[in-house]
């Protein structure tokens, strides 16, 4: 991931300061000034069009859902317990060291949401309850989609989970890159040589699923986002997804010290000195000079574009 940025903290307050004196003699401490520049950096990163964004642009491949194996078995004294108030299952970390699990699993974190689970009782080998995983909330932690109906201990149950080789349930929040990701840009299969297509809500992927990959779109691969799940559905036609390549834009990273350059573009750079020198005029309530009030209506401008952008966005979603 590399820095977008040419100016460092130290430089910019240095200028922004030599500026606010010309207007007058209060002045703001570099940490305001810090906080001020990454508070102003994200929300200029929102309202800059897509072609401004391309700078943040990165990509991460995919584990290909499709390739990941089965799961695993936990025996009975493994560990395990169940405490149904929270649907939750407790495995132990030495059970993913110690082989329990397949397909590179080395935590309950990288257990896929919508694996099934089967909860074997001890009493009566055949009495198994059957549910789904809806989240991972730790590493050694899988919180069920229903209730067993009561506490269990570690000597009484056996805990199954099987992942199957079609899942079609990606949970990138999972990994490290998740929190760093601003927008999804689009995902790439090596399968198809081509990208894979869009669905902009689950209910367009739903019905895309039903009307197009079993006639016109039988050799595509569909895809839609929901908050940290990514759902892929197949046409027919696919032999194989391959290996998925996901791009999207990045956040800017935070800046921390004097000499951190800040992750923003050398071009949109005198946007965000206008604004902070706005925002720190506000701040010890000095009234905004003529020469600023040009910068101040442009930046209205894009607030309020980016406003009227969102609204219709979700006028559209609720129409669907």
């Amino acid at each position: 991931m590399k820095n977008v940025g040419n100016k460092t903290v130290g430089q910019f307050v240095s200028e922004v300061t030599t500026r606010l004196k010309s207007y007058t003699k209060k002045d703001l401490t570099p940490i305001v000034w810090l906080s001020m520049i990454n508070d102003k950096v994200n929300e200029l990163h929102g309202l800059l069009s897509i072609k401004d964004r391309d700078v943040y642009k990165d990509r991460v491949v995919l584990t290909d859902p499709q390739n990941v194996q089965q799961g695993g078995v936990v025996d009975f004294n493994s560990g395990c317990t169940y405490t149904d108030s929270t649907r939750t299952v407790y495995i132990p970390a030495a059970n993913f060291a110690g082989g329990a699990f397949s397909g590179g699993i080395t935590s309950a974190l990288l257990i896929p949401v919508g694996s099934i689970v089967m909860l074997q009782l001890a009493v009566g080998g055949a009495n198994i309850f059957i549910s789904e995983v809806e989240s991972t909330p730790n590493a050694t932690s899988v919180k069920l989609k229903t209730a067993f109906g009561s506490n269990l201990t570690e000597d009484y149950f056996r805990f199954i989970v099987m992942i199957p080789a079609s899942l079609d349930i990606f949970n990138i929040g999972n990994y490290s890159f998740y929190p760093k990701i601003d927008m999804i840009h689009s995902i790439f299969s090596s399968g198809l040589n081509d990208e894979c297509k869009e669905a902009d809500t689950m209910s367009d992927f739903r019905g895309m699923v039903k009307r197009h990959l079993q006639y016109t779109q039988r050799d595509c691969i569909l895809w839609t986002r929901d908050a940290e799940l990514i759902y892929f559905a197949s046409g027919p036609d696919v032999v194989s997804r391959g290996t998925l390549t996901m791009y999207y834009y990045r956040k800017p990273e935070l800046v921390t010290e004097n000499d951190s350059i800040i992750d923003f573009p050398p071009e949109n750079m005198s946007l965000l000195v206008d604004m902070c020198m706005l925002a720190g005029l506000q701040t010890i309530q000095v009234p905004i000079p003529a020469e600023l009030k040009s910068s101040e209506n442009k930046i209205e401008k894009l607030r309020t574009s980016k406003a009227l952008e969102l609204a219709e966005k979700r006028a559209n979603k609720s129409d669907q």
